[in-house]
């Protein structure tokens, strides 16, 4: 049985590698000292769909998968987790390490919650996190 993840990157990731703008994969641009953002250049556009995902990497960030130039962190569309932003927080890392564990992972986040929230009216809203299951805590 293949890999969900190798699965998944077939199907949206033209040549089932991601690749940055210039056409370099992770490892190459990692070996030029280049930050790695897959471009959506090189996917398959029909096959995407919206998503906000909760980021556990440097820091944790709410980011979309929407088709923009640039990294959410250099366009400015990365929602630091309140304690975890590396550019204001000195303890990010701690923080973040124990809400989402020491492994960098991902979780997409239901648009429904969002629209609930603008539906809503609410300025904000929370996301109770555990190792197994992310849910809606006021919305």
């Amino acid at each position: 049985m293949q890999p969900l993840i190798s699965f998944l990157s077939q199907q949206i990731i033209r040549g089932g590698v991601p690749l940055n703008e210039a056409g370099k994969t992770e490892k190459e641009a990692c070996l030029a000292g280049e930050v790695f953002w897959p471009s959506p250049k090189h996917m398959v556009q029909t096959r995407l769909t919206p998503q906000i995902t909760l980021v556990k990497g440097h820091g944790v960030c709410l980011i979309t998968n929407a088709s923009l130039d640039g990294s959410p962190v250099s366009r400015d569309t990365a929602i630091y987790a309140r304690g975890m932003n590396p550019s204001l927080d000195e303890d990010w890392n701690y923080e973040s390490d124990q809400i989402m564990g020491g492994d960098d992972s991902t979780v997409t986040v239901p648009l429904e919650w969002f629209e609930l929230a603008i539906e809503k009216k609410l300025k904000a809203f929370s996301l109770k996190v555990s190792p197994t299951k992310i849910t809606l805590v006021n919305g």
